[in-house]
């Protein structure tokens, strides 16, 4: 605690997601998967979710890491008119 308030911290996020990814590829539970990232944390998983025939779309800043950009099978740019056109289908 901080001040009398609790402090969270996140701690193997990256890697739990992974860990998911891969075991429901592995299980052929899922045929698509939806990564929000922008650094090469997924790597690793993402290729074995495509070993495993999962169609991987990428959401993503920017800069994303060039590597993860290219490994994915779709990007789509998160920017203003993204946020926007989400906003109006509500």
């Amino acid at each position: 605690m901080i001040d009398g308030r609790p402090q969270f911290e996140q701690k193997r996020v990256d890697i739990l997601l992974g860990v998911d990814l891969v075991q429901l590829a592995a299980k052929h539970q899922i045929t698509d998967a939806m990564v929000v990232a922008g650094d090469s944390d997924f790597l690793p998983a993402i290729e074995v979710a495509k070993q495993e025939g999962v169609v991987v779309h990428l959401y993503h800043g920017a800069k994303p890491h060039n590597e993860l950009y290219h490994c994915c099978d779709e990007r789509h740019r998160i920017d203003a008119a993204f946020v926007d056109a989400i906003r109006r289908t509500k």
